[in-house]
């Protein structure tokens, strides 16, 4: 399943932000490449939501993220 372009883009901020860091609000200490390939992980479901149609993950609601299945 390919990610729509809001969703890379997302991913790509996300992604760009845990491996350096941000001192803008909210700030954020970079992270080593474990941590970020484990939290990659979780973000599987991202393919079964956009498989359903979400475009952004800003449509995910709290629920869906609590009912995806762990990876």
């Amino acid at each position: 399943m390919k990610l729509s372009d809001t969703m890379r883009t997302e991913l790509t901020v996300w992604y760009e932000v845990m491996k350096h860091g941000s001192p803008a609000p909210p700030r954020r200490r970079p992270r080593s490449e474990i941590t970020i390939r484990l939290h990659l992980q979780w973000a599987l479901p991202m393919r079964v939501w956009g498989a359903a149609g979400h475009t952004s993950l800003r449509e995910i609601t709290r629920e869906q993220v609590h009912d995806a299945p762990p990876p």
